[in-house]
């Protein structure tokens, strides 16, 4: 149960690092985007 417990909590924070990162690279893209279009 330990060892379920802590896969678990290990793919929860590589999701959530997985998450922030595509979110950071897709601001940097719409922030490109604008310039382009402005």
């Amino acid at each position: 149960m330990k060892n379920k417990k802590k896969i678990i909590g290990f793919i929860v924070i590589v999701f959530i690092l997985a998450v922030n990162f595509v979110s950071n690279f897709n601001k940097r893209k719409f922030q490109k985007l604008l310039l382009l279009v402005s």
